[in-house]
């Protein structure tokens, strides 16, 4: 039997939504809370809470948990959003030629 290679999602054109784009459409609008009443749940300011939805401010450890804490969504999920858009993010600049002035180290 031959064994068949894994999609990759971006081989089929998925793109992962960046973390506080998902937060924002997945958990707060669907809450019917304002950003300040999600903060406050949360213990943040609106501005810090602003500042993540808005894509301004990185999905931290400690944010993921307090958000697994409220809405009962796993922090490891949210992590591995993170991961999956920043590892995206970073191919795409390397396919860029962005930095192919950059030479590799013989290690």
């Amino acid at each position: 039997m031959t064994k068949l290679a894994p999609i990759q999602p971006e081989s089929i054109g998925m793109i992962p939504p960046k973390p506080g784009e998902f937060i924002r459409e997945v958990i707060v609008e669907p809450s019917g809370m304002t950003q300040q009443e999600v903060a406050n749940r949360l213990g943040v300011s609106r501005q810090a809470l602003s500042n993540l939805l808005h894509d301004k401010a990185e999905l931290t450890p400690r944010m993921a948990a307090r958000i697994e804490m409220v809405f009962r969504i796993k922090a490891e999920t949210l992590l591995r959003l993170k991961a999956w858009s920043d590892a995206t993010e970073a191919k795409r600049i390397k396919d860029s030629g962005e930095l192919e002035s950059l030479e590799p180290i013989a290690l």
